[in-house]
């Protein structure tokens, strides 16, 4: 199946997978445990049916190179042992890149579309209207077509943009529930959806530290940019909480799965 030189589209939906998907972050890891992980990896499409059944279907895939997209780390941390596994079993030329911080996925879009079409495999994480204007770049990838589906009564929730369908990749979902008054009383302003780019509209002349993560102290204030927070970030908005207000409950869960909290 020679794909032409044009842009794939998988969106935020329906979990629909048809090879065994393992998630494992390689951060830190030396090159000998990788190739183990990988090799780990090849052994279980080996003997995976479908996956077996698959390679044959794919048989003659293209071999040139095909970028996934994506604006999500831990995407990128959890897919590189299992896209070089699914190189070596499928024969295929799969790379990852990752769009995140301060660096904005829609605009690296127009930019890349700027350049020409080319062999890119998105990850729809931004809303539709971001795709819109190149939707005549994009590739049909409707689930039923994609996974040689030919049973009529089965139905996926394909992502519809203009003409096209798009299959669905997972559903999944992030927040937080913050008391405002008391992220107020303890000294921190969250910009909520915003990235640093945004600050000079917030009338503050804020510096970016050099190890950013999402926040910015000036003085005794911390100021918190959403779209760009990380770990460390949050780290830092528990200290200032804890400092401020040590016997206030300001985050709360809304999951109800052992210990699992949301931000």
């Amino acid at each position: 199946m020679k794909l032409s030189k044009k842009f794939l589209l998988i969106g935020s939906a329906l979990s629909a997978a048809a090879i065994p998907v393992i998630a494992i972050s390689c951060g830190g890891q030396s090159e000998s445990e990788q190739d183990k992980k990988v090799k780990a990896l090849v052994a279980k499409m080996e003997a995976d049916a479908k996956a077996a059944a698959l390679k044959t279907t794919l048989e003659g895939y293209s071999k040139d190179l095909m970028i996934i997209l994506s604006n999500k780390a831990e995407a990128k941390e959890g897919s590189e042992l299992l896209i070089k596994a699914f190189n070596q079993f499928y024969g295929t030329n799969l790379s990852i890149v990752q769009v995140g911080g301060s660096e904005n996925y829609q605009t690296t879009l127009k930019n890349r579309f700027a350049a020409g079409p080319g062999q890119i495999l998105l990850v729809g994480a931004e809303s539709q209207s971001a795709f819109g204007d190149i939707n005549s770049n994009l590739v049909n990838t409707d689930a039923k077509t994609f996974l040689n589906i030919t049973d009529t009564s089965k139905t996926f929730d394909d992502i519809v943009l203009g003409d096209k369908h798009f299959m669905p990749q997972s559903r999944e979902a992030y927040g937080v529930i913050y008391n405002k008054k008391n992220f107020a009383d303890a000294k921190i302003t969250v910009f909520e959806g915003k990235s640093f780019s945004a600050s000079p509209k917030t009338g503050l002349n804020l510096t970016k530290p050099e190890k950013y993560d999402g926040t910015v102290k000036m003085g005794d204030d911390l100021y918190v940019f959403a779209a760009d927070l990380t770990v460390d970030g949050y780290k830092v908005i528990k200290a200032q909480l804890a400092e401020k207000l040590p016997t206030k409950q300001v985050f709360y869960s809304t999951i109800k799965a052992g210990k699992s909290d949301i931000w």
